[in-house]
């Protein structure tokens, strides 16, 4: 991840800010009216630095954190001022703002250990545990070093003077206080170190490498009383070099992207190919990429976008040529399925409408062959032209007729005995022309596949063609058992002979009663008759 020039600048500001410090601290060492300066001095630059993080990290929990930092070392400089320059002597305030002193510097561990775990930190991981042991430690220390009037375990004043004299002793609480500051800090930055080689790919010369090795060099020759000093004046108090160390590493984390910035726009834009410019709350040009025409304009092709951010606005403009081409090609496409789908639809007409055709032409064929017989035999009788062939030609007429309407009343491959028993009424009825006298009873109802149906209707039309002339009585019951339709003739004639139809595959049975002959025709089980 490459650096931003505003987190470069901010790092590199702070540093020479401590070096100013330095030289302002030499500078006006001693001069009337100019004590605690460089602390008034530190506290502004502090101050400065919270409200950039305010603008720029974009993480709220490491701001928060970052917030805290900087309000720590603000009371921690304010002490500072108070405790040497401006209340040196007032009773009973030295030695509260003595032990007071020590808060802040037992807050700044805490903090800075709460902000190293939060860095690059995964937001389903917690460190409730790690963070509740220093905490727990620092409030410990702190409530040893504020009741120090009453153990003296954290310092020991010569006459209850709090000064810093060499006969001021330090205790072991003090010392504790010194081991946690140490360990607390050391975890903290080489925890910082740790996630730095680990996760940083790209190492800049910006990283926290140099503030930590330096402000621990600076503490170590502090502590042995051998920090820098010109003529004789230290250059910096220990405090500011402290909190240089502290911003100048997370300023060092920011530059490397360990720490999310609001910044490194101007890598964006110079990569980006999109109209957009940033200006900050004044309206003021910031930043611009190379394909911006400003002023922006709305267009029937282009339509101006604006979002703010921390500090300013973002604006861009997208391109809706391609989006307008995109939809007038789909219209196009749609036009052209609307189309073909209503081809698809008339050629489903018409595939539906040939079907149909060629199902009622196939159906005809069938009706055509199942009565060619008699409708030949029809047309022999018509050049008869006597009154008995007229009697037949209309019981023929009728089977023809009633032949055709039950193929055409063929419902899911059935049909009702109801029209079978209507179909032999009406031939009967006709075979009364020809002087024989009938009659027929039905025992059944209800649906039967449609060819046992059609196979009886055919075997009775055999018997009534076989010997009308010679037909005394003609007779039919019309019943069902176990399914299998049967039809029973009663018949009296004086030489009656019947063959059944090829391929029945029912039984016929014949026998006498008197000089009655009694025909059974019953159906295959099961079957259709033919």
């Amino acid at each position: 991840m490459k650096s931003s020039i505003v987190n470069t600048q901010v790092y590199l500001t702070v540093t020479v800010c401590l070096f100013l410090c330095g030289f302002l601290h030499v500078a006006l060492y001693r001069v009337c009216l100019a004590d605690g300066f460089s602390q008034f001095f530190c506290g502004v630059c502090v101050t400065m630095w919270m409200l950039t993080v305010q603008r720029r990290i974009t993480d709220a929990s490491l701001r928060r954190l970052m917030y805290a930092l900087s309000a720590a070392l603000l009371v921690l400089f304010l002490l500072q001022l108070c405790r040497y320059d401006l209340l040196t002597d007032a009773e009973p305030y030295d030695h509260l703002l003595w032990y007071a002193f020590y808060v802040p510097n037992c807050a700044l561990p805490v903090i800075c250990w709460m902000i190293a775990l939060r860095i690059m930190r995964r937001n389903d991981r917690k460190h409730t545990v790690l963070v509740a042991a220093v905490l727990i430690c620092a409030l410990l220390l702190c409530a040893l070093i504020l009741t120090n009037d009453f153990h003296r375990l954290a310092f020991r004043f010569p006459d209850d003077v709090h000064t810093d004299s060499p006969l001021m002793r330090r205790g072991p609480v003090y010392f504790l206080f010194l081991a946690f500051t140490v360990a607390a800090l050391g975890m903290s930055y080489g925890l910082i170190l740790f996630k730095y080689f680990r996760h940083v790919s790209r190492r800049l010369h910006l990283s926290p490498v140099i503030p930590i090795v330096l402000g621990g060099a600076y503490h170590i020759l502090y502590f042995f009383r051998l920090d820098p000093r010109i003529g004789g004046i230290p250059l910096w108090n220990y405090e500011e070099v402290y909190a240089w160390t502290l911003i100048a590493c997370l300023e060092a984390c920011i530059v490397n992207g360990m720490i999310p910035a609001n910044t490194g726009y101007e890598k964006l834009f110079a990569m980006t190919e999109v109209p957009a410019a940033i200006t900050n709350a004044a309206g003021k040009l910031v930043y611009q990429t190379a394909a911006a025409e400003l002023p922006f304009r709305d267009t029937d092709d282009q339509r101006i976008r604006r979002y703010s951010i921390s500090g300013g606005t973002i604006t861009w403009v997208e391109d809706l040529s391609e989006v307008r081409d995109l939809n007038r090609r789909l219209e196009e496409v749609s036009e052209q399925m609307e189309a073909r789908n209503s081809v698809l639809a008339a050629e489903g007409q018409i595939r539906r409408e040939r079907a149909e055709v060629e199902t009622r032409n196939r159906l005809y064929d069938r009706i055509s062959e199942g009565v060619r017989g008699q409708l030949e035999k029809t047309e022999a009788l018509f050049e008869d032209g006597s009154d008995a062939a007229l009697a037949r030609i209309a019981g023929l007429t009728a089977y023809v007729k009633r032949r055709s309407n039950l193929e055409l009343a063929v419902t899911d491959g059935t049909l009702r005995a109801e029209d079978l028993a209507a179909a032999l009424a009406e031939s009967l009825d006709y075979l009364k022309l020809c002087g024989v006298g009938t009659s027929l009873v039905s025992f059944t109802e209800g649906p039967y596949p449609a060819g046992q149906i059609i196979s009886l209707y055919e075997q009775f039309e055999l018997v009534a063609e076989s010997n009308p002339t010679d037909l005394n009585s003609l007779n039919a019951v019309l019943r069902s058992e176990n399914g299998r339709l049967s039809l029973r003739l009663r018949i009296s004639s004086d030489g009656f002979t019947f063959h059944p139809k090829e391929r029945f595959r029912g039984t016929v049975s014949m026998d006498r009663d008197g000089e009655d002959l009694l025909l059974t025709i019953t159906c295959a089980e099961g079957g259709d008759g033919v």
